[in-house]
């Protein structure tokens, strides 16, 4: 369920060197590494770890550089997409046009999915 999860720094250097002896230790290796963050991730799959340095470029804090991805497979992966998108245009639009475009794309069992995204959760 989880693709990946990322923890902030201010040292990316420092954290690098940390994580990878951790991350070791679990059997995860580094799959990505560039001047902005370092991800492991292990042989069989499974969810990611990375470390980042903030991507807006303030100070790192417990929020600034925290970030936690679900993995999805087609299907769903396209419904999910398709809501993310709708919500990002409809931010400026009223709550009435919202639920109508959502009820469009998620009918049915999705109703709980719709309700997710109109509340930001996805």
């Amino acid at each position: 369920m989880i693709g990946y999860v990322t923890v902030g720094t201010k040292d990316l250097k420092k954290a690098g060197e940390f994580y990878d002896k951790l991350c070791g230790e679990l059997g995860m290796g580094r799959f990505m590494a560039n001047d902005h963050i370092i991800a492991w991730g292990g042989a069989g799959g499974g969810a990611g770890f990375g470390v980042a340095l903030p991507f807006d470029g303030k100070p790192m804090t417990v929020g600034n550089g925290v970030m936690a991805a679900f993995s999805a497979q087609s299907p769903g992966r396209s419904r999910l997409q398709a809501g993310a998108i709708a919500r990002r245009k409809l931010r400026r639009t009223s709550r009435a046009a919202q639920r109508a475009v959502l009820r469009r794309l998620f009918q049915g069992p999705r109703r709980q999915q719709a309700q997710r995204v109109r509340d930001g959760l996805i």
